[in-house]
């Protein structure tokens, strides 16, 4: 069992290098250091806040519960934001 949950690790950690290449898919190329920077900073506002939040869960709650119900629905947000990207689509068009 921890032979997988290590694979799946691995697997999840070589897979979020993609996250990099998901703005040169779909912004122009002069606005993809831009889109680049607003994940980034969405990105670490949630590593910023989401520990807090589990923090004053743990300490309502007096147990984990309510962290592992917060990041599930941190989970199926980020899941439902991901299937509505259309990669067909770019966000903007580059002027000339």
């Amino acid at each position: 069992m921890a032979i997988i949950a290590l694979a799946l690790a691995v697997f999840f950690i070589n897979f979020g290098g993609l996250y990099w290449a998901i703005p040169a898919w779909l912004a122009p190329r002069r606005q993809v250091g831009t889109v680049g920077g607003a994940m980034n900073i969405a990105s670490s506002l949630g590593g910023a806040i989401a520990p807090v939040v589990m923090g004053y869960f743990i300490a309502w709650t007096g147990g984990y519960t309510g962290s592992f119900v917060f990041l599930g629905c941190c989970a199926a947000l980020y899941l439902a934001g991901s299937l509505v990207i259309n990669f067909k689509k770019p966000l903007a068009v580059a002027r000339p």
